[in-house]
């Protein structure tokens, strides 16, 4: 049950991007304490509005797979739906039922993945700190501002939001080899998609079984079968069904990150690097959050100055602060390298960021152990 939870959790977060905590490991491994994975959060915006648009490249097309349409509210992301076959996209912003994770391989931001309505806003007013933006991995979104929109007497038609490919992401979140299954094939695996959206896990992974039976090179079918093993704990069967669809699709990213989020729950640190180094080279843009993994694993693994260098990456693109734990992690890195002046300035960083109680508790923790190892690094001056 935890297996399934956490690799649920941390495929939902590693297609976007999301928020950390500030928790360690505990003593006892001889590891030194290092922020770990929180998924918690809640939203900051509560008005039911009917929203609706569609998502365009730039030379008019649909994008051939589901893009996951965000609201984005001071720098918090929550995915409130995916685009259809035809880049069309519907969502009732402010839904308790919005954001839930698709079965595509592009999830909700985690950030924002549970409720919590004492934080919800009740003006219209407020959304001028809101917008919308798309993401699908491997391309760049132009923002909508919200309130510009209604403000303007357009009601909640949002229009066209175009994204375009970023020319140096190599891997992709839809695999080519979809495009070669058999009419056969592809009829099972839609089938096995539409029993995982209405959670029906047995009857999807018997549709996705037939998919990859009459077609074993079909690397997306191959996923979503993980996935359905994932939600019916079958951990080693999900690991099989990723592996077969790295093999069938080396490009593909989806498969690597449910193989990473495996060797993170089992704290296999070596592997967690070898598989965010493949991520990263086939998409070093998209995932701020796999820069963090990476940074982390190197962490645990004592190898301080690969985990600053993962670190920093992080922070150069995730330039509106998304993963903002990846400045408290840096400083926890550089406690470790003993760059205590650094070490404060990130954490700082980190604490004017963050906006749950737990958050800034343990950064004002960690702020008074820096000025505690600070005094005792420096000698005292002696008396004349």
């Amino acid at each position: 049950m935890k297996l399934r939870v956490a690799l649920s959790i941390f495929l939902l977060i590693l297609l976007s991007s999301s928020s950390v905590s500030a928790q360690g490991r505990g003593a006892g491994r001889g590891r030194p304490s290092t922020p770990r994975p929180d998924f918690g959060g809640s939203d900051l915006y509560a008005p039911r509005l009917f929203l609706s648009g569609r998502v365009l490249l730039e030379d008019g097309s649909a994008p051939s797979g589901q893009a996951a349409v965000q609201t984005v509210c001071k720098g918090r992301k929550h995915t409130e739906a995916y685009s259809d076959s035809h880049g069309n996209f519907s969502f009732q912003f402010g839904s308790q039922s919005s954001g839930n994770p698709g079965t595509d391989g592009h999830f909700q931001d985690a950030e924002t993945s549970s409720y919590d309505s004492s934080s919800r806003r009740n003006k219209i007013g407020e959304f001028s700190d809101c917008e919308v933006q798309v993401s699908l991995a491997g391309y760049v979104s132009e923002s909508i501002p919200l309130a510009s929109r209604l403000s303007s007497n357009q009601g909640g038609d949002l229009g066209v939001i175009r994204i375009r490919r970023m020319t140096h992401a190599e891997g992709f979140t839809l695999s080519a080899t979809t495009a070669m299954a058999p009419s056969g094939a592809r009829k099972a695996y839609e089938k096995g998609r539409q029993h995982l959206q209405r959670e029906e896990w047995e009857k999807a992974e018997s549709e996705l079984q037939k998919a990859v039976e009459k077609f074993p090179r079909f690397a997306e079918a191959w996923f979503e079968l993980g996935l359905a093993f994932v939600k019916t704990g079958d951990a080693g069967g999900a690991r099989h069904a990723w592996e077969q669809s790295v093999q069938a699709d080396d490009k593909f990213i989806s498969p690597y990150l449910g193989l990473a989020g495996m060797a993170q729950h089992e704290q296999r640190w070596d592997e967690l690097v070898r598989l965010t180094d493949h991520i990263l080279s086939l998409d070093p843009v998209s995932y701020p959050l796999v820069w963090f993994h990476q940074a982390a694993a190197n962490y645990y693994l004592h190898n301080f100055d690969a985990a600053e260098k993962s670190a920093l990456q992080g922070l150069r693109i995730d330039e509106r602060h998304h993963v903002g734990k990846l400045e408290f992690l840096l400083g926890a890195i550089l406690i470790q390298k003993h760059d205590y002046q650094a070490a404060s300035s990130h954490i700082q960083k980190y604490l004017a960021l963050a906006t749950q109680p737990d958050e800034i508790d343990a950064a004002k923790k960690k702020l008074a152990e820096i000025a505690q190892l600070s005094t005792i690094a420096v000698p005292p001056v002696p008396a004349k």
